[in-house]
């Protein structure tokens, strides 16, 4: 499905969800930079999913703003953690 993008190409910029890019579409592409906005929307889960496409990740949100859309039905608590959350709460180093 490649779509005029070859390892020759210059670049490209890809808006996707982090399901979408796993999906035959984009399976194919590398990518050098994965940008997650709304990160403190974002569960582990998605997040690493995303994130396990590159070496590089940049995470973008206010973690006082909405947090991840949850089932009511969910009783992992690691589940209801944000991404971003988890980042701010990990110590320097």
């Amino acid at each position: 499905m490649n779509q005029g993008f070859s390892p020759s190409s210059k670049g490209a910029i890809v808006g996707a969800t982090c399901y979408a890019i796993y999906t035959k579409k984009l399976e194919w592409m590398p990518f050098d930079v994965v940008i997650i906005d709304e990160a403190a929307q974002l569960n582990i889960p998605l997040a690493v999913g995303a994130m396990a496409k590159t070496k590089k990740f940049i995470l973008i949100g206010d973690h006082m703003q909405l947090p991840p859309i949850i089932s009511e039905k969910q009783v992992d608590k690691d589940l209801s953690c944000s991404v971003l959350n988890c980042c701010i709460a990990m110590p320097p180093g």
